[in-house]
């Protein structure tokens, strides 16, 4: 196996998957509040993207996601 897919790699990776889940969430309450729709199909794309780029290039690139 290779070593970025071994637990303890992964376990790191974890973190940043529930802290970007957590932001597309107060996204979406922010967006209720407001009584604003939103696309789920673009919601799993960006925070997909913003994932990908923090775990394989450790950048933000929130600005480009939400294009």
């Amino acid at each position: 196996m290779q070593p970025v897919f071994q637990p303890p790699a992964v376990a790191s990776l974890q973190k940043v998957m529930i802290f970007a889940g957590l932001e597309m969430v107060e996204r979406w309450e922010r967006s209720a509040l407001e009584d604003q729709p939103w696309d789920i199909a673009s919601e799993m794309m960006r925070v997909t993207f913003i994932v990908a780029a923090r775990c394989l290039f450790g950048v933000e690139l929130e600005d480009e996601a939400r294009r």
